[in-house]
């Protein structure tokens, strides 16, 4: 069987993992799988499970364990944080493209100029389960919402207060913002790759970055580059950038 499935939290043990929820209506009711038929499963956390259906029922499916292998989680960790999209179907779009272009975490803020709107977090969720699944990842990407770009750089202004990542914080940290006005078109190389532990890709909402937010990425000291020639929308914006991080030459 050719599908990954997800695990959920505490259904993992040393031999067998039970499938419950979505998952076990899927594998039972759609997939409609048998006693004996091979299974991969991940955890969501790294790890790739393949094993044997050893029972099915409409609500649990449970599988031995045969095997299991580890994804070494890439470094630096690759963040996407996106300016409040208000349609629903085009941020849904661009968190599954950026998922299976291995971004490792989102965060959607609400910039100055961003529409009005509302979120509903288990959605997003969802669709980064799928994602994962479809890409064939070990690693469910998480998400955030934050209401700022403040609360973003950590701004000790805004937002948490104990939060030390303001800037490029002893290189642990990089920003990298879409600017039409830069120059460069790729996330250029660092000298030490080890110091380097987050990429962090901003991308500001269709209304574009407010001069105020300009010189909060300035004082930040966050990087610009051009994602294209001409004007994109927020979500082609972002897959474009989830692909600079994947490929960044560090």
């Amino acid at each position: 069987m050719d599908t990954l499935f997800y695990a959920e939290p505490g259904t993992v043990t040393s031999t067998h993992i039970r499938l419950i929820g979505e998952e076990a209506k899927h594998a039972s009711r759609v997939l409609r799988c048998q006693v004996g038929d091979p299974m991969q499963i991940t955890d969501g956390l790294g790890t790739l499970f393949h094993g044997i259906v050893e029972s099915v029922t409409r609500t649990e499916v449970v599988v031995c364990i045969e095997k299991r292998t580890h994804q070494t989680k890439e470094s630096p960790r690759k963040v996407l944080a996106i300016g409040w999209i208000r349609k629903r179907e085009r941020l849904e779009f661009l968190l599954e493209k950026a998922t299976e272009l291995g971004t490792d975490f989102f965060t959607v803020f609400t910039a100055d100029h961003s529409e009005k709107g509302s979120i509903r977090m288990e959605r997003l969720s969802a669709v980064l389960l799928r994602a994962m699944k479809q890409s064939k990842r070990a690693f469910l990407p998480g998400i955030s919402m934050a209401r700022s770009l403040d609360e973003v750089l950590g701004n000790p202004e805004v937002g948490d207060r104990s939060s030390s990542r303001t800037g490029n914080l002893a290189g642990s940290r990089r920003l990298i913002y879409g600017n039409m006005a830069a120059e460069n078109t790729k996330i250029d190389r660092v000298d030490r790759v080890e110091q380097t532990k987050e990429l962090v890709g901003l991308i500001g909402p269709e209304g574009g970055w407010s001069s105020r937010e300009l010189t909060l990425l300035h004082e930040a000291h966050a990087e610009p580059i051009l994602l294209g020639a001409y004007r994109l929308r927020t979500e082609t914006a972002g897959i474009i950038m989830a692909d600079r991080l994947a490929n960044a030459n560090l």
